[in-house]
């Protein structure tokens, strides 16, 4: 699974566009991992379940939401690191609390953005699988956060009657991979869109919402990955959805939600990432379905959101696990 800080991905200036080509259109009404991660248990024995509430959220859905009144008043700017913060030894990075989604409570828009090289492009019906993947999981981003004592609500139904503008496609010049050199050129692409044609600022202030990501997805097998904000670069975030993974079959739900997590502060549990060795054996032992440690159901999202995500989320004020593994402090 991918989470790549903005500043350690490109290094992004203004004097290094890439030569494109764009093309801004709605996607209009409805008409008619990254690579799947296999995590090995290793014979670890669960110590500890999770908890998943069942209660289903007793406010709007992604599946029901509508464009909200516009807000009276231009939203604030992203919030961003204080100059005189403490800066972290361990090299984990953290972007919860800041970024354009700085914080997974109140209303946060996901905007879908199609990607056509020269080599794919998207048909109707493809748009809006994607769409309906992106809406599973964000009702169950919604439903989780209820039973922690949360209430958020994800706007992003682009085929309402007046949201086409949750909606864009853009054309480039360059072809898709899943390798470095593809990453930075579609990294520099989206930092210039939205600087000319997406505007996060006016989104947020016409929908009355809190924060705001961009999904770009890409008609092509690969490993699917978000771009979240540290503190350097481009504050607005964005996560990059192959439609396929790696192997060449249909992402599902759950892959979606993992790497929305990321944008608004969840960090990868599983092995060779972030973390110590100690804390993803930790992790496999006492929370073996959890959402950021591996995402290998099909259908309806199995995996959960344990209390140490819920804690990077901000949907808990402090967990046991500090104490022994320091690292995890957000």
């Amino acid at each position: 699974m991918g989470r790549l800080i903005k500043a350690g991905l490109t290094g992004v200036t203004v004097f290094l566009w890439i030569l494109m080509a764009g093309l801004l259109t709605g996607c209009g009404s409805r008409s008619g991992e990254i690579a799947e991660e296999t995590v090995q248990d290793e014979n670890i024995e669960t110590e500890a379940t999770i908890f998943l509430p069942e209660t289903a959220a007793p406010f709007p859905s992604a599946a029901t939401s509508t464009s909200a009144a516009p807000a009276v008043m231009l939203a604030a700017p992203f919030p961003t690191v204080p100059p005189d913060a403490p800066v972290r030894t361990d090299g984990i990075d953290g972007s919860f609390g800041i970024g354009s989604a700085s914080v997974l409570r109140g209303k946060n828009i996901l905007v879908s953005l199609f990607l056509t090289t020269p080599d794919n492009a998207f048909a109707e019906e493809e748009k809006e699988i994607c769409l309906q993947r992106l809406k599973e999981a964000a009702i169950y981003i919604e439903e989780t956060a209820f039973g922690y004592g949360v209430e958020t609500q994800f706007i992003l139904d682009w085929s309402e009657e007046n949201s086409q503008d949750l909606c864009m496609e853009k054309k480039v010049d360059f072809s898709i991979s899943d390798d470095s050199d593809f990453m930075d050129a579609l990294d520099e692409a989206f930092a210039q869109w939205t600087e000319e044609d997406l505007s996060y600022e006016r989104l947020l202030q016409e929908y009355g919402a809190d924060g705001i990501a961009t999904c770009m997805f890409v008609n092509a097998p690969g490993r699917s990955y978000a771009i979240v904000y540290d503190g350097e670069d481009n504050v607005r975030e964005s996560l990059v959805m192959f439609v396929r993974n790696d192997k060449g079959t249909e992402e599902e739900p759950a892959v979606y939600a993992h790497e929305i997590l990321h944008v608004f502060g969840a960090h990868d549990l599983y092995r060779g990432e972030e973390y110590s060795r100690a804390v993803t054996d930790y992790i496999a032992a006492n929370y073996p379905d959890e959402i950021m440690r591996s995402v290998a159901g099909e259908g309806r999202i199995s995996e959960q959101i344990s209390r140490i995500t819920a804690y990077h989320l901000g949907w808990i004020d402090e967990i046991p696990e500090t104490e022994s593994f320091p690292e995890l402090i957000r």
